[in-house]
C-alpha cells in the first residue's frame, strides 16, 4: 500500500489484513509528475517488496507507479490496463514520468511487456492518441453498447498468447454513483469491472494487480467510505486470481 497522501487512514477495507504499508507523504516530486529524485526514493522503498500480490498506489495522480512496478517484473506479460484516460500522452515536462505518460513510457522501456490493452477511454481520447505497435483499446463507448466484453475477449484470444497478464485498474473507470475520485469518470459499475477484469484473466497466471483512483486527501467521510467499500470488492475478487 503506497501512502502518498494519507487517504487509506481513512478508510477500512485493509485493516485486519496483512498490509506492508509504505510512507511516501515525505518524497517531494510525486504529485502527478514523478522526477529522478522521487523515482529513486521510491525504489528504495518498493525494494524490500515482492512484486507480486495486489498493491493500492493511492490516487490516479500515482498511477505511473505501475511503471516502477512493472520493472520489477521478470518474465513474459501482457498488460491490461483499466482507465478512462490513455495514459499514453507525452508529458509536459520531457522526460518527466507523469500520471498521464506512463503506459507509453512502459512500453518504450521493457521489452518484456509483449502487448497492451487499455480499457475504458473514450473514443475521442484514442483518436488523439498516438498510435503504438501492439497496443488495443477498448473504449467507453464499447462499454457502454454492450460490446466491450466481446472485445476485450477478442483482443486476449487474438494478441495475448499464453503470456501472463499484469492488472492495472484505475478507479476512474467507474461510475459516479460508485465512487468520487479526483478525475473525470467513466459509467462501469464495480460488479461489471470485476466481470470485465475476470475475462481479462480467464484462464492466465496473474502475475500482479494494482489499484489505483482514491479520492482526494481530506475527501469527506462518505467519499471515503464509498471508496473503501469499492476497494473491498476489488480486493476480495482479485486476491483470489493471483499466484504466488
Amino acid at each position: 500500500m503506497m501512502d502518498f497522501s494519507g487517504i487509506y487512514e481513512d478508510q477500512q477495507f485493509w485493516r485486519g489484513k496483512e498490509v506492508s504499508r509504505v510512507e511516501a507523504r515525505d518524497i517531494p516530486g510525486t504529485n502527478c509528475y514523478c522526477d529522478e529524485d522521487a523515482m529513486n526514493a521510491i525504489r528504495s522503498r518498493i525494494a524490500p517488496y515482492s512484486s507480486g500480490g495486489i498493491h493500492f498506489i493511492d490516487s490516479g495522480n500515482y498511477h505511473y507507479m505501475s511503471k516502477l512496478l512493472l520493472g520489477l517484473e521478470k518474465e513474459d506479460l501482457f498488460l491490461a490496463v483499466f482507465d478512462h484516460h490513455t495514459d499514453m500522452q507525452p508529458p509536459a515536462l520531457l522526460p518527466v514520468l507523469s500520471c498521464g505518460s506512463w503506459i507509453r513510457d512502459a512500453a518504450g522501456a521493457y521489452q518484456n511487456i509483449k502487448g497492451i490493452c487499455v480499457i475504458g477511454p473514450p473514443e475521442a481520447s484514442v483518436r488523439e492518441t498516438e498510435a503504438m505497435e501492439h497496443v488495443w483499446f477498448v473504449t467507453q463507448e464499447e462499454l457502454d453498447d454492450g460490446s466491450g466484453a466481446a472485445k476485450i475477449k477478442e483482443v486476449f484470444a487474438s494478441h495475448a498468447g499464453t503470456f501472463p497478464v499484469y492488472l492495472s485498474v484505475d478507479k476512474d473507470v467507474l461510475s459516479k454513483e460508485e465512487l468520487d475520485t479526483n478525475w473525470d469518470q467513466g459509467n462501469v459499475r464495480v460488479d461489471e469491472l470485476l466481470s470485465l477484469a475476470k475475462d481479462c484473466l480467464a484462464g492466465r497466471k496473474v502475475l500482479a494487480v494494482d489499484l489505483c483512483g482514491e479520492p482526494s486527501a481530506n475527501a469527506p467521510e462518505a467519499e471515503c467510505s464509498a471508496a473503501s467499500l469499492v476497494n473491498q470488492k476489488l480486493y476480495g475478487t482479485l486476491a483470489a486470481k493471483i499466484e504466488d
